[in-house]
């Protein structure tokens, strides 16, 4: 009637499939240079903590632990935290600690700065 009905329609808007997953550490992360050893069922890991932060920490190493494994992580002088192991590729870990948050930056005195400490908001 109006002339519409052959007018093609513009696509709907596409997500571009390069962008970048959403952040979704709780805490901010500090580039360090420590290195570690990661104990996991048995193995001792030598691995160097890439970041670090309140609650968990991105390694590279050598061998690959088991994702989910419970584990312990030796940093440098500072001591042992228990962790989780929630990802590993490409020579990369991911860890959670299974120690506060408050423990963590306690013991990294110096190396996590206290604002680190406050939970980003979503």
């Amino acid at each position: 009637m109006f002339g519409f009905a052959n007018t093609p329609r513009p696509a709907p808007p596409r997500k571009s499939i390069a962008t970048p997953p959403r952040d979704q550490r709780k805490y901010q992360r500090i580039e360090t240079g420590l290195t570690g050893t990661l104990m996991v069922e048995g193995r001792r890991i030598k691995c160097n903590v890439l970041e670090i932060s309140a609650n968990g920490a991105r390694l590279s190493s050598d061998e690959p632990p088991p994702d989910g494994a419970i584990a312990t992580i030796q940093i440098g002088c500072f001591g042992e935290f228990g962790c989780v192991i929630v990802w590993d590729r490409d020579g990369q870990t991911g860890i959670r600690f299974m120690d506060p948050p408050s423990r963590v930056a306690e013991v990294m005195d110096g190396i996590i700065p206290a604002d680190y400490l406050t939970p980003r908001i979503s």
